[in-house]
């Protein structure tokens, strides 16, 4: 959990009254945790970037609502994914897959590079959407059923289900890879 400290309230307090320095210094900031959160929802490092843009737009339009109350970072990447989100919807009549050794190069700027975490990786690539999702904000975002219901749409019970469902069809790929590699 990120404390508040003066200088962050002396930037989102410059940012709320609007000044373009502050904006600057936030952005700068935050953009590297913001980009790598995209990256995970993005189909490419541009289409990441457009996300970050966009959802920085709605940071500074919505940051007066912010309360204080919690994680100021946590609060901006609701926003970022929910951005991601929008896009990734719009996306869906367009349905553009990325090759498998694309995406893990993608991921391999996040996490460190190991054999096992790159079969998690393909494993995870090979979810359909409407599994992946679900299990991305639960498993690695961290939120709850009932916020990625909110976020999705969907019951919680649908959001448990399709966690749980994600989570089977990781293991059995996981198995069927161990077995091809012990063959």
């Amino acid at each position: 959990m990120e404390r508040h400290n003066k200088e962050l309230d002396f930037l989102i307090s410059g940012c709320k009254a609007e000044l373009p320095g502050a904006q600057r210094k936030l952005f700068t900031r935050y953009f590297p945790v913001m980009h790598a959160l995209a990256l995970r929802y993005a189909k490419d490092d541009m289409e990441a970037e457009d996300i970050v843009m966009i959802g920085f737009r709605k940071i500074f339009a919505r940051l007066a609502t912010y309360s204080g109350a919690g994680s100021f970072e946590g609060w901006m990447k609701r926003i970022i994914i929910n951005s991601a989100l929008t896009i990734v919807d719009q996306h869906k009549r367009q349905v553009v897959t990325a090759p498998i050794e694309e995406a893990t190069l993608k991921f391999k700027h996040q996490i460190d590079s190991a054999p096992d975490v790159d079969h998690l990786i393909s494993a995870l690539k090979t979810l359909p959407g409407t599994l992946k999702t679900p299990f991305e904000l639960y498993a690695i975002e961290g939120l709850t059923h009932k916020e990625i219901s909110d976020t999705l749409g969907i019951s919680e019970s649908v959001s448990k289900t399709r966690v749980c469902r994600a989570r089977k069809n990781i293991r059995a790929t996981l198995r069927v890879r161990e077995r091809v590699i012990q063959l």
